[in-house]
């Protein structure tokens, strides 16, 4: 089958509530959703988020390389398997490198394994693990928030018997609201905290010994995302272990911190768009996986339901991850594109995708009504 169509949206849908961490303060998602038809009527679909404080990806640099670079390369392209769909990625990498366009890549993996997954009537953690899958224990995510909601949220959390919350911290409040959510919670859940770059080292260390106190299981992006001698200190001075967010873009980067920090106490964060797709995530995880450095699946704020479909496929066919994003769209989205409610259920629990591709409906008119540009081949 070819490739006979390709489109990109740039879609912002509202947020439900103001989130806001160190590094930024949104009001609405930013996503780019890419739909690939062919020649025998099957689409698919992929999602994309750009995030200049991450990657250094805007959305203008994204729709730019994906007008001039991808559409000549996709279209009209022959889609059978497994592998001419990493040969064409493998393709698109040579005209650029890794630390550019990842958002771009992972939506284009993923439209692709979409239409794959439709038409051997497989889902894609079927064709890509071996039908391995299993179910997901999410986290729960709060952002810096007004006490009065902050407060409401750490409830919602207790009723539902979430296991694992992150909590963004980087204000004067941290303590406080660290010690609310020990006080509200107890002492069975999962507490880690994520910072966003806020801290430089002195303050980090400060920060960290004091948040000893109240039981967190590591520490996210303490200082900015370069500084791996800093990142270094603070391992020596504490004993919580440090999640690698921002450090952590791609393949480059795991070896490079691998080589310059000790990573005995190092958790990689990976997260599918950032990371450029599931097949550079699976590099990255099995590099870390040999070199005796823990990972976990992360989620930038605002994905839709496609990102957060691929992410319980990655997650349910995944050993050994120690936490898991995601599936939050319908608690901060104003309205979804996809049809279905991938929201995790009591203890976090998100049941496996089984259905064909990414397992779930694309609303093509959700997508057009917060649609803010579109690029047709």
């Amino acid at each position: 089958m070819k490739i006979s169509k390709i489109k990109m949206f740039y879609v912002k849908i509202p947020l439900v509530f103001k989130f806001t961490h160190s590094s930024k303060e949104r009001v609405s998602s930013s996503s780019l959703i890419v739909k690939i038809e062919t020649d025998d009527g099957y689409c698919g679909y992929g999602e994309g988020t750009p995030r200049d404080y991450v990657t250094g990806e805007s959305i203008a640099s994204s729709i730019a390389f994906f007008q001039d670079s991808i559409i000549p390369y996709l279209i009209y392209y022959e889609i059978e398997n497994l592998d001419s769909i990493s040969s064409i990625l493998k393709k698109i990498d040579e005209i650029t490198n890794e630390q550019s366009n990842p958002s771009i890549l992972c939506a284009i993996e993923l439209a692709l394994l979409d239409i794959l997954g439709k038409r051997n009537n497989k889902p894609i953690s079927g064709i890509l693990f071996c039908n391995r899958s299993r179910a997901v224990n999410y986290s729960a995510v709060l952002p810096i928030l007004p006490v009065d909601m902050f407060t409401k949220y750490l409830h919602m959390v207790k009723v539902k018997k979430i296991r694992y919350l992150k909590l963004k911290v980087g204000t004067d409040s941290d303590i406080d609201r660290l010690k609310s959510a020990r006080e509200i919670l107890g002492n069975d859940i999962n507490i880690r905290v994520d910072a966003n770059e806020a801290w430089d080292i002195d303050e980090a260390i400060d920060k960290i010994l004091a948040f000893e106190r109240y039981h967190v299981s590591a520490v996210e992006q303490p200082i900015k995302k370069s500084d791996h001698n800093g990142l270094e200190m603070i391992l020596r001075k504490v004993s919580v272990p440090l999640i690698l967010d921002e450090s952590l873009c791609n393949m480059s980067d795991a070896k490079l911190l691998r080589e310059n920090i000790c990573t005995d106490n190092l958790i990689f964060n990976i997260r599918l768009s950032k990371c450029g797709g599931i097949f550079k995530s699976l590099k990255i995880l099995d590099y870390a996986n040999k070199h005796g450095v823990k990972s976990m699946l992360g989620c930038h704020v605002g994905e839709t339901g496609i990102l957060s479909a691929a992410g319980r496929h990655f997650a349910q066919s995944i050993d050994g991850l120690l936490f898991v994003e995601g599936s939050y769209s319908n608690l901060i989205l104003e309205e979804d594109i996809i049809n279905q409610d991938l929201l995790f259920g009591d203890y976090g629990v998100g049941v496996p995708l089984v259905g064909p591709g990414l397992g779930v409906e694309v609303l093509g008119e959700k997508i057009l009504k917060y649609a803010k540009g579109e690029i047709t081949s």
